[in-house]
């Protein structure tokens, strides 16, 4: 039975949570169901990537989506004041009030009164990006659909939530998915009143992630020992960590070179940081890539040195090119990896870091005495 399957997000920046959907989209299509999804920004890198005969909807009334995304505070309030927006004014004072105690509800019915709901009616309604606590509202509030499903796609212990308001509005979802068993256990364990949750692990296209890495690649490695990181540069990455093992490595006489593709809010402190740090020659910042799988494949180490995670679709991206991977231990590393050979988990430490690349490759890379690396490091 075909079902008409409406997808709620954000935008389509790149990440995981939207490569993924991506993934959940084209699998809906093949299985011949009418896809659409809708954007509180038409905007981001995956936007192209959108496969053919999904429609898109973008939310109405692109000020305030824009409003919500930045959230409220006294000194937008002011900002608005200054630039005689009284309307603004008013509307971010109140908002500011109702957010500060915490009335979402509220909140969200006040700002939206003249938004109508959409339309169509769905059989299936998601809130992908999550958790959201405006996307899950808007779901619940402002779909028809026999069916409404959540999605969660981070270890929640590690966000700012006010837990009691997203626990009531998740239940009220005919079904809460988590996107691996350890980020749905610290959704269980922080509401544990939930009903109907599920583990649903994120699937990815092995075949299609091996095809694109034999592309001819945007960036050619020119270093002897090349360590490689896809990510958001936001503080949860952990670029820092990796500054600070690179910085290690070199000091140690390792010839290695660090490829992060990605981009974000932290791209001009990295940089400053790279630059203080003299490395300029072996920090090499790609930006955001649609195919970063040609990157990826040069890797002979694959590095996640994210502070937290819910899944992490780049480790199990890396895994399908099949690439020694070395990650930070938190929810989304530890539900993929190991620590079998090719596969090694470490605390958040750029000494234990550095430790791990020198180990993995001792066997295949020229590299300096252990005795003299542990010194420095001591």
């Amino acid at each position: 039975m075909k079902k008409r399957i409406l997808f709620v997000l954000i935008s389509m920046n790149m990440g995981g949570t939207e490569k993924s959907l991506l993934h959940l989209m084209k699998k809906n299509q093949m299985e011949g169901h009418y896809v659409s999804v809708l954007l509180l920004k038409k905007e981001g890198a995956l936007l192209s990537e959108i496969p053919k005969g999904v429609t898109v909807i973008t939310f109405n009334d692109a000020a305030l989506a824009e409003a919500i995304l930045d959230g409220f505070d006294v000194h937008k309030m002011k900002q608005h004041f200054i630039n005689r927006h009284f309307a603004k004014a008013f509307r971010t004072a109140w908002m500011t009030i109702l957010q500060k105690m915490k009335l979402y509800s509220l909140m969200y019915v006040l700002l939206t009164r003249k938004i109508k709901s959409l339309p169509t009616v769905y059989d299936e309604a998601h809130a992908y990006a999550g958790p959201m606590y405006f996307i899950s509202w808007f779901v619940q509030h402002k779909t028809i659909a026999s069916n409404k499903f959540q999605w969660n796609h981070f270890d929640v212990r590690q966000l700012h939530l006010h837990v009691a308001s997203f626990e009531r509005i998740f239940n009220k979802f005919d079904f809460v998915y988590s996107v691996s068993s350890e980020a749905g256990a610290s959704l269980q364990e922080v509401m544990p009143s939930l009903k109907n949750h599920k583990v649903n692990v994120n699937e990815i296209n092995k075949a299609e992630i091996n095809s694109l890495s034999l592309q001819r690649p945007v960036f050619k490695s020119p270093f002897q020992l090349t360590l490689v990181t896809t990510g958001r540069l936001t503080p949860e990455k952990g670029a820092d960590l990796a500054i600070d093992t690179l910085k290690i490595l070199k000091m140690n006489n390792v010839k290695a070179g660090w490829i992060w593709v990605g981009d974000g809010v932290l791209k001009p402190q990295i940089m400053k940081r790279i630059k203080a740090e003299g490395l300029e020659q072996e920090f090499i910042l790609t930006g955001e890539l649609i195919n970063p799988y040609s990157i990826m494949i040069q890797a002979d180490i694959y590095i996640q040195p994210s502070v937290h995670e819910g899944f992490c679709l780049t480790i199990a991206e890396a895994k399908a090119l099949n690439l020694p991977i070395i990650a930070v231990e938190n929810n989304g590393s530890r539900s993929q990896l190991t620590n079998k050979i090719g596969e090694r988990l470490v605390s958040f430490s750029s000494k234990e870091l550095a430790e791990a690349v020198i180990e993995h490759t001792r066997c295949t890379k020229e590299l300096p005495p252990y005795n003299e690396f542990t010194n420095v490091l001591t």
